[in-house]
């Protein structure tokens, strides 16, 4: 399963997942969103599982709800719904499943007040490795 995080209420957010063929365990190449038996759904937590309709998407497309796409090697695309992100649930878990004699990996969403990637560090520049500044732009190399 793919783990990741966003803050909630996020728009636009694409998983990726791998699909295989369960016969031979080699990844499924073949899917697209019109592929017979293909099913995708999300599930916040605490809640039931919400269907999603699967639309055509490429690999660079603007996000679109329900979008699938085989990038390649078995790693596909998934658009996620921005209903699937909306505050009330922990996390969100998107389910790729239907296709005769294929496995897919879920993708979770940890669904966070704030978003990591934009997040910011602080950092005391003047002790970094063992190393403290002084006053006069000289080191001192401590604790060795």
């Amino acid at each position: 399963m793919t783990n990741t995080a966003y803050a909630l209420n996020t728009t636009g957010v694409t998983v990726e997942i791998r699909g295989f063929t369960a016969s031979t365990g080699l990844p499924y190449t073949a899917g697209a969103f019109n592929t017979a038996g293909l099913t995708i759904q999300y599930v916040r937590n605490r809640a039931d599982a919400v269907s999603v309709t699967p639309v055509t998407q490429t690999a660079t497309g603007v996000h679109t709800a329900g979008g699938f796409v085989h990038l390649g090697a078995g790693l596909y695309r998934v658009d996620v719904p921005n209903a699937a992100l909306v505050t009330g649930a922990d996390d969100v878990v998107i389910l790729v499943s239907g296709i005769s004699d294929v496995v897919f990996t879920a993708a979770r969403i940890e669904l966070v007040g704030s978003d990591p990637r934009t997040a910011t560090v602080s950092a005391d520049l003047r002790a970094i490795n063992g190393y403290t500044v002084t006053g006069n732009g000289t080191s001192q190399k401590f604790g060795v």
